[in-house]
């Protein structure tokens, strides 16, 4: 929906892009009720706990690959985490990542242009961890940044 964002602005962007905000997400309201039941269920703590895991763990790897730059730490939040290669290309990288390794993450300005700014970045990588991912698709990721990286 934006085309540039700034602490004291604000650019729409152009049509059709502009209104990809506006559907309603019908299919995840109807979802939503299996959604409950499904938390009901399961057991949040175990999960939380699962997935810090994976992130500390994933952190420890990332901070292994010369030229990732990690931003912030794992203390106390989500599974999540966003880095940058130096100079380049972000969404080089979330193209190699997603054609070549079937490795999804987001890359750019992940709609925090303010932000983004005042890291002095021109992009990151986020990649998010789940109950659902493994150690070793971390591994699959590592491998795969460290062989993109090596051939840039």
């Amino acid at each position: 929906m934006a085309k540039k964002v700034t602490f004291e602005s604000y650019e729409y962007a152009d049509v059709p892009q502009k209104f990809e905000a506006g559907t309603m997400p019908f299919a995840e309201i109807i979802a939503f009720e299996s959604l409950i039941e499904f938390l009901e269920r399961a057991n949040m703590q175990k999960m939380f706990s699962y997935e810090q895991e994976l992130l500390h763990y994933a952190e420890k790897q990332l901070n292994e690959i010369e030229g990732l730059y990690m931003m912030g730490s794992s203390a106390d939040k989500e599974a999540v985490i966003s880095f940058h290669i130096g100079e380049n290309d972000v969404k080089l990288l979330e193209k190699y990542l997603n054609e070549r390794h079937n490795i999804f993450v987001r890359a750019g300005d992940l709609s925090a242009q303010p932000l983004m700014k005042l890291l002095g970045v021109k992009g990151l990588v986020r990649v998010s961890f789940s109950f659902y991912n493994t150690k070793e698709e971390i591994d699959f990721l590592v491998k795969a940044l460290k062989t993109y990286l090596r051939n840039k």
